[in-house]
This record gives structure tokens, sequence and C-alpha cells, in this order.
């Protein structure tokens, strides 16, 4: 299937940079690949697509030199995961965007176009969300702004994660088969969480 180019002229990104990064013993977006820390690296491909990127990181966090035009959110309640972090940027992005596509900064190998493939399936869904070996992407996922407040709900009763805002929600689901035209080893959706994974995600990318 070919990669639609995107059509909607309101689509932002956001890029989630504020976890601990436990596994791995390091910060993951100042991790360098080539001449660029990884956050840099999500940041510019982001760029490519959509003219409003934004960056949600801890508060404090240390982060790489970015361009001017990437715009930085800092966490607004630390600790309370991905959802969290989603909400605070589609905040940030109220009344300028429509929908967002949302990644994490530790997918070293996220290329232009799988994220114009994923832009193009957006239809009338408010996710689309990659599933890889049975395994949901919502890290590599489109959101409309329209799941704001299902989140916002979920949020205040304890701890949930955007697969469960999936249940709640109009979400279609890529299988890996879907992606292959786009990406034929499926690699782009490969995130960074241990030496050993970043190790191999280094091998990998010696090959492209």
């Amino acid at each position: 299937m070919q990669a639609a180019r995107p059509t909607e002229s309101c689509i932002a990104a956001i890029v989630l940079c504020g976890g601990h990064s436990t596994r791995m013993g390091t910060s993951k977006a100042m991790l360098r690949l080539g001449n660029e820390t990884l956050l840099q690296r999500i940041a510019r491909i982001s760029r490519e697509v959509f003219e409003i990127v934004c960056v949600v990181a801890a508060q404090g966090q240390e982060l790489p030199p970015l361009p001017p035009e990437v715009e930085i959110v800092r966490d607004s309640k630390p600790d309370c995961g991905p959802l969290q972090g989603i909400l605070d940027g589609m905040t940030h992005l109220a009344c300028r965007a429509d929908a967002a596509f949302v990644c994490a900064c530790d997918m070293p190998l996220l290329t232009v176009e799988v994220i114009q493939f994923l832009v193009g399936q957006l239809g009338d869904n408010e996710i689309v969300m990659p599933q890889v070996d049975r395994h949901d992407q919502p890290l590599a996922a489109m959101y409309r702004m329209t799941v704001v407040d299902r989140a916002k709900k979920l949020l205040s009763g304890g701890r949930a994660g955007p697969i469960d805002l999936a249940k709640h929600c109009r979400t279609r689901r890529i299988h890996g088969d879907e992606l292959r035209d786009v990406d034929p080893m499926l690699a782009a959706l490969s995130s960074v969480d241990t030496p050993e994974q970043w190790k191999a995600i280094c091998e990998l990318y010696r090959q492209y």
C-alpha cells in the first residue's frame, strides 16, 4: 500500500522524552546515533512532516540543543506515565491542531515514510496505532484531540496508559503487514530500553 502524504494542515507532532531511562542507565534522549542525539534525530524527522513539533520533557531534564522551532513542554505532573505526557502535549497544542502524531524519543529508526503512512490512515478514527506481533505500539501512533477529555477522566481515576485510552476511542490498529510497503523490516518501530538493545540498533543502523 502506497504511503500517503499528509493532507490535513492541523496535525502536529508530540515527542515524549521524560522517562527515567532506568534500564538504559543513561538518558536515552542524549544517546548519539551518527552526529546527533536520539531526541535531535526524532525532532528532525518529525519536522520534515509537521510544522509544529513539541517535545514533552520532565521537569529539570537536560535536553540537547534543538531548533528554535521545536517547542518544549515540561511535565505538569511528574512520573505519571506516557498518557499524562500525551495530555500535556495536547493541552499545549490546544486550538492549533486537530490531531497529533505521538512518538517516543527512543525510536532511532523511525522514518518520514512511516509517519506519513500513519497520518494517511487517520480518516475518521480517533487513534491509529500500529500493532506488531500482537503488541500495540501506542508511542508511534496518531491521536485526535477529541480524546483529551477521556484521557483526563482515565488519569483522574488512577494510573492509566495510552492502551487504556484506546479502549474508549475509535481505534484502528495497523498490523505489521500493512506497514511493510514503507518499512519492510518493521525497524522504524524498534525502541531502545537496554544497552543490549542499543547495541543491536546501532548494528542495524549501520546496515541502512
